[in-house]
């Protein structure tokens, strides 16, 4: 049968990584630190994280 809408969104599963709210500390501070905070999704080895579009972004 049909599907109902956001049902069959693979983002109402949360298939994609959101980002989160990340709270910038003076200091500069460590960028990967940063990264892996704002984004769950992120690889460390890499410097990218996951986006809503399916591919891997450097993370600033």
């Amino acid at each position: 049968g049909g599907g109902y809408g956001y049902y069959d969104d693979p983002y109402y599963y949360g298939y994609y990584d959101e980002p989160t709210v990340a709270v910038v500390q003076d200091g500069g501070g460590d960028s990967a630190a940063y990264c892996a905070q704002r984004f769950k999704s992120y690889d460390p080895a890499s410097g990218t994280y996951l986006g809503y579009d399916g591919q891997r972004h450097p993370c600033p």
